[in-house]
């Protein structure tokens, strides 16, 4: 009996065995990425840059940023895909391919774009989308807290005006006053 029981227990454990690898196996077919996206060479991406008007002064430039952490000195870069001219101005160019080349709440990439911007003070940042062409400005805006307070203060400020108002005109119509 206990023979039976130990080879019904053996068959089970092979059994799970088997099925857990061709599971795992399974999901992680159903998670696999595609692969990287396209790769475009320099000389592509240089020909769309200058089709749309600009000079390639620069690939691949670095600008050098020290950050200094408890008194000391931390050495690192900020690298651009391109710099460009075109009419007098200075264009830093970020290279990306696919629909979500441009995703606004990725957070990294949105550092990325701010420190560029910062490191290299360029006239205007654009991001190059080579499967499609499309050169797509990139701005930044900071809404000042001030502005959005000092509008909900002149808002309170009128209402209660308003509500003094009211109050003086009941008192004027119930001949309190």
């Amino acid at each position: 009996m206990t023979e039976l029981l130990l080879i019904s227990l053996f068959v089970g454990i092979v059994i799970g065995v088997i099925l857990f690898y061709f599971l795992t196996r399974l999901t992680q077919k159903e998670k696999e990425v595609p692969s990287s996206p396209l790769k475009y060479s320099a000389k592509e991406v240089e020909d769309i840059l200058k089709r749309n008007g600009y000079q390639v002064q620069a690939c691949q430039p670095k600008r050098t940023i020290l950050t200094k952490i408890d008194g000391q000195e931390h050495l690192a870069y900020a690298e651009a895909d391109y710099l460009v001219r075109k009419e007098k101005k200075n264009y830093i160019i970020i290279v990306k391919s696919g629909a979500q080349a441009i995703d606004p709440n990725e957070s990294e990439f949105r550092r990325k774009l701010l420190e560029i911007e910062y490191v290299f003070d360029p006239d205007g940042l654009l991001i190059l989308d080579p499967a499609s062409g499309q050169l797509t400005p990139i701005a930044f805006q900071f809404p000042n807290p001030r502005n959005i307070d000092s509008f909900f203060q002149v808002i309170t400020v009128i209402f209660v005006i308003m509500v003094i108002i009211g109050i003086i005109w009941l008192l004027v119509q119930s001949r309190l006053f």
